[in-house]
């Protein structure tokens, strides 16, 4: 989590080697939704979760937080 614009989806898809649907390069809001992906090795197992940034362009810091805990309760 973290302010709309500092990279977030980039750090996700460099640790997965996965290229998405793409990343936003300025402060305008290019994450919509909360993104879970699973990152598996011989030694562990982990979720990253990729969410839209605060002081988002077009979503209320209230309406991501709602977001990030309607995944948390799945």
């Amino acid at each position: 989590m973290g302010p709309t614009g500092t990279g977030k989806a980039q750090f996700v898809d460099s640790i997965t080697n996965d290229n998405r649907e793409g990343v936003g390069h300025d402060l305008t809001s290019f994450t919509s939704d909360v993104k879970a992906t699973k990152l598996k090795s011989k030694e562990f197992s982990v979720v990253l979760l990729d969410t839209p940034g605060f002081n988002d362009t077009k979503k209320s810091d209230l309406d991501i937080l709602n977001l990030i805990s309607e995944l948390a309760e799945r």
